[in-house]
Formats: C-alpha cells, structure tokens, sequence
C-alpha cells in the first residue's frame, strides 16, 4: 500500500502484531554486492526514537547477526566510524534511501537478510521498506545519487550521466550559516536532536544550533561543488548542560563524495576539549574538492536527553575570491551629486551609484561573510544607511569579509564611528581591524603599534588599526601591507566588548587612486571624489589654509580650527603649570593624542612647545614613567593622515622635568597640508590594544608651530592695536595682560601683574628677527613703581638668543663700570649699566634706547625680558612702545621714540630727523647750593634716592648748609635739565662718599671687595 507519500506501493508494518520482520530469498554476494532500499519510520513524527535491526545469514536462517556493526573512536580496528543501529526512527521520518556496500563476513553463495523489529514495541512505532535492490549490478553505486534496478541507474532529479555523478544544476560553492534563524533546507539535508538555542550564550554570536536531543545527534550539509573550496570552519563547544565523559561520546566531522554511501574522517572533535566556545578551521584535503561533497557531524553515543551536549555556529565552508575581485560597498543605493557633498571627516556622504544598488539597502552584502549584530542603519548623523554593528550588552560584535587576494598597490579604505561619542568608563569596547591569511584561525592587526627602536618594525613608527569611542566620524586609508599580495586574506572589525554601537561607511578594498587623493578624498573604484577645497585626479589644496599655529590652552574649549583631533586631553593643571596657567593634559584610559588640522608650513621654520611627562614628586594624576613606551611621539603627515614621519621622540627620562623643546621642521614636512601629532603608545596586552589608566599622564603648553626661513628685519608693537600683527611679533608671553594705566602709562602695554603664586617665570619672547651691525632697540619699561621696600628686587633681565635649538640665553648688554674697566667688551671710560631693569632704576616708566652690540647680530636672533626667582610673590612689571631694527638717526639723540622705516618720533620741545633741535632757547649755565627747593627743582631733571638735607652733615671747609643727600634704595642720580654749553668751560661741585666718622647716617664699607662700585661717576 502506499504510505508517508510513496510514489508507489511500498511494504508497510503497521499491524498489531508481536513480531515484524521480513526476510528475502538466499542470493550470492560478492566483493561488489551492496544493498540499497527506501525507508522510513514513524512518518514525519520526529519525537520518536526506535530502531529496525538490518541482520543477515549465511546458514539458512538459522543464526542472525547485524549486518553492520558498532565501530567508534575507542576500537583501534575501525578505519571508519558507524553504529550497529543504522535505520534510527528520527533520522528516517520520511523517505529515505540507505545504499550500503556488503561487507566480507556477508559474502556467500546463499546469503540471506532480514528486516526485524525486536519485541516488545509500541504498536505505533510503524515502519516501511521500498525499492530494494541486493546485488552488484551498477558501478559506483549510481554514485549515491540514483536508484539500481535490473542492472541500471535510474538518476535522482537534478543528477544525469551514467553513473549519476552528473548534476544538471549549479551547486552551492560555498555554504554559510550563523543560526540567527532556523537552518533551512537551502544548506542542511539532515538536522535531528538540534535546535537553535541561547543556552550555550554565544559561542560565535547570536543565535547557536544546540544538539541535546535524545535520539540521533547528526548534522549533513546539502551536496556542495568544492573545486575552488579551501576549508571548512565553525565554532564549537561541548556542554552548555552537561559535558560528554567518554571518547565515544565525541563528535566527529566527515565528509562523503558519493552522496553518503561512504563517509571520510575530517576531524574527531575530542569531547574533553572545546569546553569553552573554539574556532576550528580545516582544510580540506584533494578527495573532498569535487562536485557533490557533502558533510555530517554525527555523535556517536550520549547520556541521554540534555546530556554530553554540543553546539556549533558561524559554520563556513569556501575559499577565497580571485585577484579580480574588489571589494566595494557604500551600504546605500542613493546616489549623491558630486556639488552636494558635505567635508568627508564630517560624515558619511559622498555615494557613487552602482549597478548593484536599486532601492534602499537594508540588507547586508554577500561579500561580508559574518556580520552577526550588524545592520543596515543610519547612525551618527549618516544621512543615509551605514553598516551599523554592536549592541549594549557585552557580547562579541563583528563584520567579517571573504577572502580576497590583494594585488600590488590595494588599498583599504573606510569611515569610522564608534559610539559617536566619547566614554569615559574602562571597557573592551574598542573595535581593531585586523586580517588573517590562514582563513581566520590567527589575527593580526592590519597596521601594527610600531615605535621607535622596534626591531619588527625597521624604523616606521605607526598607531595601530583599533578605533575607540569618539565623537564622529573618521576616513581611515590603510595601504596594504606587501606580505598580503597574492594570498588569500579575510579582514575583520572587532569589537570584543560591545557596551555601545559602532558603524562602517564607503568601505573600499582594491587598488588605490593617484597618491590616494592625498588623504583628502574617498577613493571609490580608483577614483577620487575630493572633500571641499579640494580637487583635481588626486585633491589638490584650492584654498588657503593657517600658515601657523599658537596655542596656549588657556581655556576649556578646543578650537577646531587649529586641531583636528584631541583624543584623551584636557586643558586643566592636573600635571602642574608648564609654563602659565592651564597646560594641555592626556590622561584618559585609551587614546592620547593631539592632532593639529592641515597647515601651510612652506614659509614655516620651527615648531616649540614645553612638555611634560609624570613629574618629580609623582602625583598621583601625573605619575612617573618607567618605560621607553611611557614617552610620546610626534610625528606628521604630508597625505592626510595616511603615512607619519617621526619627528621627535619624547624620552620618558628626560621629560619628568618640564622641558621646552624647538624643533627645526624638515624639508619634506614643509608642505601646503602639513599636519602633526603628539600620542603616547597603546598599551597592549597578549597582543589586543587594551584600555587602561596605567601609563604615565603628560601635558603639553604653548606650542607654536612656526616662524620662517627669511626672518623680518625689523620689530615694532606699541600694543595699542588687537590683531594678528600683534601675536606674529611675539612668541608667547606667559603671565602677561594687556593693559592700560599701570603705573600711570595711559596707552596699552603687556603687564605683569605678578598675582598668581605658581612660581613660573615671567617672560616676553619675540619672534626671530634678522638683526644686522648697527641695529638697536627701544623699549619703555618699568619695574615694581608700588614697590614700597629695599626688599628682594626681582629683576627683568633683557637677554638675546641666535640659536633658538641650545636655548642658551645672555643679557643684550654687560655692565660696564670703574671697576670691570678690564672686562672683554668694555671701552675705556664708556660706562654702562647691564640690560638688567628692576625698582632701582626703574621704578617709573623709563625709555630705554641701547645701540646693538655687533656679537647680537644673526639672521635669526631672539631677544627676551624674563623675570625669574622661584619665590610666588614678586613685583609687577610692563613693557611698552618696542622697537627693534634698523637704528634711527643718532638713536632720535633720546628724545624720541624709533618707529617703523627708522623714522624718529620726537619728544615735545624737539624736533629734526633725529630730535637734536630743541623748541626754544636752553639755559646756559646752572648754579644750585641746595638751600632752595624751587631752584634745584628749574635746574634739575630728575633726582632719584637723594633728598635735600644732612646726613652727611655739612661738607665743610668747602660749602655750608644743606647738600644733596643719597641714601635712597633705588639708583642714586641727579640729571640737569638740558644746556646750551657751547660757550661753557668749566663744572664745579663738592662731593663727599662717606665720613671718616662713620656715622649711621654717612659711611662707607672700605672692606668689602667692591668698594669700587661705590664710586661716584
């Protein structure tokens, strides 16, 4: 009758009997003889678990024995594996054929089998039998795919030839399942005890298919062509429930080439391993790369229902793609005009249309091979879809390519954006982009962390591939490492730990554009679509960017203008004061780094900054470095980001002091779209960039990023004016407000309030200046007028520098006097001051104007005021009305101030090119003997630290009554007014140092080694 949808008749046990069986005639077998019938069990009810006993006899039925019999890993005899109990219920609940070579102990010249159900059985526990064939009359067995009759195969559909080793249709190349939904008959002939479950948590990711069932535990692929096929990988663990205890209770992996007559060891996965989820990767050997071949993982023997369990996901079987293939995918069908692009860092726009995209994706391409957790989405302000992945709550997250085979001068480029904001709590959660050559069994980083004196590395220096949570987006382009060409290689993004979303835009891999577009474009199908301000075959810079960078830091905002990126920093105090008030500082758990956006460095010169790493005293939030990978490199780009020149390593020795450095850029660095980068090396561990606060914490300030390779000739700053001009004449100058008013000075001016207690100097640099024999400088300064004690003076010195690199500093002028007569640089009766200002002679506002001493000269002098002294409080000062250049006329004959094209500004009351001439008639004469205030006042100038008195007593014989009487704590002076001396022959005066008493009130030390600077000039 026919049953469980016979096409036919077909013998059927379905009566209550007490015994089924059916037994044939006697028939010859031979070393060709094999059996081949249909059967089913139990019709399509899966729950259930009996077997039928297939036996034979070669004594005319008197004694029975199975026809195939147990053979598992423990016997050392079986070359291959199978059980006694062939025809299973569950695996036979519909029609199937069963093609079984005879083995030797079958062989007779009256051999005869017997189908038997042993007793006792359920009534319902039916079964049938079909299409029986006992013989050796079709060679190769019609190949597994086709049924013997008479002598002749008769081809399954779908199979031709005369063997029926022929398919008519294109098999599956490849085959690959990640489980997130019910395995389908497109890839799995069989799956019985196994169900898709979350017990086993994720083994790959997502979903896993569980075997626990209690009957059979088999898994078979569809027939697949593997000619191009290289390796079969899965993920696999054992005991999500309870662990398997016994050898036989491993899984093993075959393969069969003939449609399941005969099964090949792969692999015997040992039950005592993959206790934790494991990647198997195999691959496969010759005899498994035809047309047809077909896999089962079976498991022998089990404990029962829930018991000796496994799991298997991410199963894949395939090679790699031909050197043909590149692989490009913008995750979106919309195609945007070239004009409505927006900056490429900005977002992700910018689509080229391909024939492949109609509508709006929302599924992800076949060329990404794993891609559990990800899906088409908009993420970060995209404004169309992106390959979004991750999810919130811990696990594995990634996306997975094919195998591809690079060839010379490939590319890969893609956007980036991870989280889209930035985390500060510790976790796993970066994404690293790695590759593996060996089919994803190893992965390594496809740009390493290579820094200075690794010898793996031969002298580049480079961050690795791993992204972490920032906000926006990035274009990454990595070009290809050579030891990828010509072999298979998978590419992956990772993220281990996925507490937020991450996503992937304009992913491209295949040859790269002309000198890849610079680094300022996406390169799609070897072409270039350029950000704004950018064009031409390989994005060329059309618009003008800052020819240089100053930053102080002085605020908590960032200006984007000048950095491209600050990853990890902060302006704040946490490592001290570098050199005024707040300083940059990176202590945060992943990635330090400063990147400054493009500048046009072609006329620039010189980068300096000061910078620190950890400190003396170890603070906590500023530690000290103990390794070489502590310090912090910095390097720049010339494409965009897309290659770095190392510049300077910051040696973590060195730097626990507070250095200054100055820097001479390098040619090659002296370019339109010029970028630099400070960053401290990631911490690595086993291999996987790691998180952590565990490395030294560092701080940079006052960087300025600069200068040029023809310096100006001539400096002038009244301070008067905001703007540019103002911040190109100086390099920085710490402490200082611009101000109006100190001191009684109504005009602005630098001011030094001296109010903050951090003990940094106080300073006022200029610029590089080309400073020729013969030049001067004129300044207005005044130093501590609210000083009411002899105390401390805190001294502004004026010092010069012609090599900015051995910042190495001498005051502008030495001092010449009486005593130092013989000292190098002093001229015979020429008496001067050093360049060395502070509340004794400079207590008021004071134009100084010195001609330049020829040894100043360079082509790249600097001269600066500083005031040191470690003590937090010291006097305020200011500076006004700078000139530095070309000397005026008899230097203005110091009745005026020097201005730009060395004209002379004159004082009132002069005039004439260089202010000799004087308004009006000068007095010809002076005669004071100190006994009138009103007349010493019309005769003199200026009288400082000196009073009319007598302290000295009177300065008999030779004058009576009261004198002029020094004993002030600042410069002791009397300067005439001016005089018309052209008809004068003579200068008369009484002068007194000291007493021979000795008084309180008039002395003089003889015995202190410099007397001689006690003499009056």
């Amino acid at each position: 009758m026919p049953v469980c949808g016979s096409s036919g008749d077909a013998l059927v046990f379905i009566e209550k009997a007490s015994t089924r069986y059916v037994v044939t005639t006697d028939i010859a077998i031979n070393e060709d003889s094999f059996l081949q019938l249909d059967f089913a069990a139990s019709c399509s009810v899966t729950d259930s678990c009996y077997a039928i006993e297939l036996e034979y006899s070669v004594d005319l039925g008197l004694t029975w024995q199975s026809v195939v019999r147990d053979c598992l890993p423990t016997n050392v005899e079986c070359n291959r594996y199978h059980l006694q109990r062939i025809l299973v219920s569950d695996t036979f609940n519909k029609w199937t054929r069963i093609i079984l070579p005879l083995p030797p102990y079958t062989r007779s010249d009256a051999t005869r089998f017997r189908w038997h159900q042993t007793a006792p059985f359920d009534k319902q526990q039916t079964w049938a039998i079909d299409n029986v064939y006992i013989g050796d009359g079709c060679i190769d067995m019609c190949s597994g795919h086709g049924r013997c009759t008479e002598g002749n195969c008769v081809c399954d559909e779908n199979w031709s030839g005369l063997y029926c080793d022929e398919p008519d249709v294109f098999l599956p190349t490849q085959l690959k399942d990640n489980f997130n939904r019910a395995p389908t008959s497109q890839n799995w002939l069989t799956v019985n005890g196994g169900k898709l479950s979350t017990v086993c948590g994720a083994v790959a990711s997502g979903m896993v298919l569980h075997f626990s069932g209690g009957c059979s535990r088999l898994l078979v692929t569809v027939d697949l062509n593997l000619t191009k096929a290289e390796f079969i990988q899965f993920y696999f663990m054992y005991g999500c429930l309870i662990s398997p205890n016994s050898r036989n209770q491993g899984v093993l992996l075959e393969y069969s080439a003939n449609g399941g007559i005969t099964w090949t060891l792969l692999m015997e996965i040992f039950y005592d391993q993959f206790s934790k989820p494991g990647f198997v990767n195999i691959l496969l050997p010759p005899d498994a790369k035809r047309v047809g071949t077909r896999f089962r993982w079976w498991q022998p023997k089990h404990e029962g229902l829930d018991q000796s369990d496994w799991a298997i996901d991410n199963v894949l079987i395939s090679g790699s793609a031909d050197q043909r293939t590149v692989m490009l995918d913008t995750f979106s069908s919309a195609p945007l005009p070239q004009h409505e692009q927006s900056p490429a860092d900005a977002g992700p726009t910018g689509r080229i249309a391909f024939d492949m995209f109609v509508d709006d994706r929302t599924t992800v391409n076949d060329l990404w091979m794993f891609h559990d957790d990800c899906s088409i989405e908009k993420f970060c302000d995209s404004p169309d879809g992106v390959l979004m992945c991750g999810s919130h709550d811990g696990r594995e997250a990634y996306a997975i390519t094919h195998d591809l085979t690079p060839t010379e001068h490939w590319i890969m480029q893609f956007k980036i954006s991870v989280g889209c904001k930035t985390s500060e709590k510790i976790a796993q959660n970066q994404v690293h982009v790695q590759y593996s050559t060996d089919f994803g069994v190893s992965w390594r980083y496809l740009i390493p962390q290579c820094l200075p004196a690794d010898p793996k590395c031969s002298g580049a220096v480079s961050q690795p591939s791993v992204f972490f949570p920032t906000k926006g987006w990035k274009r990454i382009t990595y070009p290809l490492p050579e030891n990828l060409v010509g072999n298979p290689v998978r590419f992956r993004f990772y993220q281990k730990y996925s507490d937020m979303q991450w996503a992937i835009d304009n992913f491209y891999l295949g040859p790269g554009c002309v000198e890849n577009c610079q680094g300022h474009g996406d390169c799609l199908k070897e072409q270039c679509i350029c950000d704004p301000g950018y064009s031409g075959p390989n994005c060329y810079l059309t618009h003008p960017l800052k020819t240089f960078l100053k930053e102080r830091f002085d605020n908590e905002e960032i200006r984007p203008d000048l950095w491209m990126s600050l990853e990890g920093g902060l302006a704040c105090l946490e490592c001290g004061v570098l050199a005024e008030d707040t300083a940059l500082y990176f202590g945060g758990p992943t990635v330090r780094q400063a990147m400054t956006q493009d500048l046009d460095l072609r006329g620039a010169k010189f980068l300096q900054y000061f910078g620190r790493i950890g400190s003396e005293n170890n603070m906590t939030t500023c530690h000290r470095p103990t390794c070489r990978k502590e310090g912090v490199l910095l390097d720049y780009s010339t494409d965009g980001g897309i290659s770095w020149t190392l510049l300077h390593e910051m040696d973590y020795q060195k730097y626990i002091s507070i250095r200054h450095d100055y820097i001479l850029l390098p040619e090659e660095a002296l370019t339109n779209t010029t970028r630099l980068r400070w960053w401290q090396p990631f911490v690595i561990n086993n291999g996987i960039v790691v998180s952590g606060f565990d490395r030294a914490q560092w701080a940079l300030d006052n960087i300025l990023i600069g200068g040029a390779e023809i310096n100006p000739s001539q400096l002038v700053d009244t301070f008067d004016d905001e703007g540019i001009s103002h911040e190109e004449n100086w390099s920085f100058y710490p402490n200082a407000v611009r101000t109006a008013g100190f001191c009684g000075n109504p005009s602005f001016h630098l001011y030094w309030p001296n109010k903050k207690k951090d003990q940094t100097y106080n300073i006022l640099s200029s610029r590089e200046l080309i400073i020729q024999p013969g030049y001067m400088i004129q300044f207005k300064i005044v130093v501590g007028c609210e000083a009411t004690s002899c105390g401390d003076l805190h001294s502004v010195m004026l010092e010069y520098s012609k090599d900015a690199r051995l910042d190495s500093w001498q005051l502008v002028q030495t001092q010449c006097l009486p005593s130092s007569s013989n000292s190098v640089g002093c001229s015979p009766f020429q008496f001067h001051e050093a360049t060395i200002y502070n509340s004794v002679n400079s207590s008021t506002w004071k134009r100084i104007t010195i001609q330049l001493p020829d040894h100043v000269s360079s082509s790249a002098t600097q001269f600066r005021w500083i005031q040191k002294g470690e003590e937090p409080e010291k006097q305020s000062w200011a500076i006004d009305h700078v000139y530095i250049g070309e000397a005026c006329p008899k230097l203005c004959s110091g009745h005026g101030y020097c201005t730009t094209g060395a004209i002379c500004i004159c004082d009132e009351e002069y005039q004439g090119d260089d202010c000799s001439v004087f308004n009006h008639e000068l007095p010809s004469y002076i005669k004071d003997n100190f006994e009138s205030a009103r007349i010493t006042e019309i005769n003199w100038e200026i009288i400082q630290g000196g009073v009319i008195g007598n302290g000295c007593g009177q300065l008999a014989p030779y004058a009576h009554g009261d004198s002029l009487y020094f004993n002030g704590c600042q410069i002791r002076q009397a300067v005439t007014k001016s005089l018309d001396l052209m008809r004068a022959s003579k200068i008369m005066f009484v002068l007194q140092i000291g007493s021979l008493s000795q008084t309180d009130s008039c002395n003089t030390n003889l015995s202190d080694p410099n007397t001689a600077l006690s003499t009056v000039l």
